[in-house]
């Protein structure tokens, strides 16, 4: 198994079509204001992906390390939506905002 969740980073804001490209993600904590381009390098396909107007859906699995209630702090700009265990549990898309969601 492979640590973090499988990022798909679209230059799209609706995430349609083939992603431009794949990730792993340790982390998913980004100030993409400050860190351009997106992906971190001036390589392709990440120095001509982008800088506004794109989406990422992230997938995979979270293993907890305790068995206690866990809280996603969500900031976004433009939308975002959230699912755990297969349920929708914050459905913000196309607006902005600071959300936390137990």
């Amino acid at each position: 198994m492979e640590a973090g969740l499988r990022g798909e980073y679209f230059a799209n804001a609706e995430l349609k079509g083939t992603p431009t490209f794949l990730r792993r993600e340790v982390r998913i904590r980004f100030d993409w204001g400050e860190q351009l381009p997106i992906g971190g390098s001036t390589a392709e396909p990440y120095g001509s992906f982008p800088r506004d107007h794109f989406s990422v859906r992230w997938t995979g699995k979270l293993l907890p390390r305790f068995s206690e209630a866990y809280t996603f702090r969500l900031t976004f700009a433009d939308g975002v939506r959230l699912w755990v265990g297969n349920k929708l549990v914050v459905d913000q898309w196309n607006r902005s905002g600071d959300l936390s969601s137990r």
